[in-house]
């Protein structure tokens, strides 16, 4: 069972699993996607996909600029 799933059930609350394996690595394109999601919490582990830790550094912050500006009740 994913650490998703375990959190979830002791939290009594849903969640959505992409189920990406090794195809997410911070594409701005799902960044996007994700802004029009409804959540309570954000997780997104992409970080061991990244073929270089250059790629990392490239387009982590990106990826959660993008997905943070669509969450209004938050401050970036």
């Amino acid at each position: 069972m994913s650490y998703e799933a375990k959190i979830s059930r002791m939290l009594d609350c849903d969640f959505r699993n992409f189920g990406f394996a090794a195809g997410a690595k911070g594409e701005r394109a799902m960044a996007k996607y994700l802004v029009g999601l409804s959540c309570s919490a954000f997780m997104c582990d992409y970080d061991y996909n990244a073929p270089t830790a250059e790629h990392l550094e490239e387009t982590h912050r990106e990826f959660y600029r993008i997905v943070r500006s669509g969450q209004k009740r938050f401050p970036s």
